[in-house]
């Protein structure tokens, strides 16, 4: 009767240590609490989620931002036929390679400038001269042209910049130009309040294809 008393007590003696140890220590489910975190990285560098400016753009997913100094009025200097050294010139800096093709006497060679968050230029060259060139981000995501969807209805494959220039009635942001062999190819956006937007683009002077969106 004595030994039965004894283990019983002992019992309930460990079943209270049991219990205060558990308000002591927290119990067994404590998690470790989790670190503050930074939103920027240790190098200053951005990354933020995709906007309406970096749509229809063939430049690079990544937005990261740079350090270069790009501008519209830059891009508007860069001219097919240059050189990169020229170009190199024009922006004030060394771009960042970003590809490079030499296949017997065929050679092609991509560079990237970026600046602050979405704005970057881009570029190639074929044998040592520019045959390719676009813009991302050089200027705000909304604008303030007169684009509706009866202009945008009244643009037809086969006119001209300046006749399509003639329907919006003003001028379109270049954001891409290209030379292939004896084919031009020219990108023109025009922007409007709200984020709308009118994409044309051109093959040897004539309209191949137009797309809008948000317009009303």
């Amino acid at each position: 009767m004595k030994k039965s008393l004894t283990l019983v007590l002992i019992t309930l003696l460990l079943v209270v240590l049991g219990c205060n140890m558990d308000r002591f220590t927290g119990g067994s489910n404590n998690e470790v609490p989790t670190p503050a975190t930074d939103n920027g990285s240790s190098n200053g560098a951005e990354t933020t989620s995709a906007s309406p400016e970096d749509s229809g753009d063939s430049s690079s997913s990544s937005t990261e931002s740079g350090s270069a100094d790009v501008s519209m009025a830059k891009f508007n200097q860069i001219e097919i036929g240059m050189s990169y050294d020229k170009v190199k010139e024009i922006m004030g800096s060394e771009g960042n390679q970003t590809s490079m093709t030499k296949s017997g006497s065929y050679e092609s060679s991509s560079y990237e400038w970026k600046g602050e968050k979405f704005a970057r230029i881009s570029v190639r060259f074929t044998r040592g001269e520019l045959s390719y060139k676009s813009q991302s981000g050089l200027t705000p995501s909304s604008g303030d042209a007169d684009i509706t969807q009866a202009k945008f209805n009244k643009i037809e494959t086969g006119m001209s910049y300046d006749e399509v220039k003639g329907i919006i009635g003003s001028e379109g942001e270049l954001t891409s130009e290209s030379k292939i062999g004896n084919y031009e190819s020219a990108s023109y956006r025009w922007k409007g309040p709200n984020y709308s937007n009118i994409f044309a683009n051109f093959r040897d002077g004539k309209l191949q294809n137009k797309t809008q969106s948000n317009l009303k």
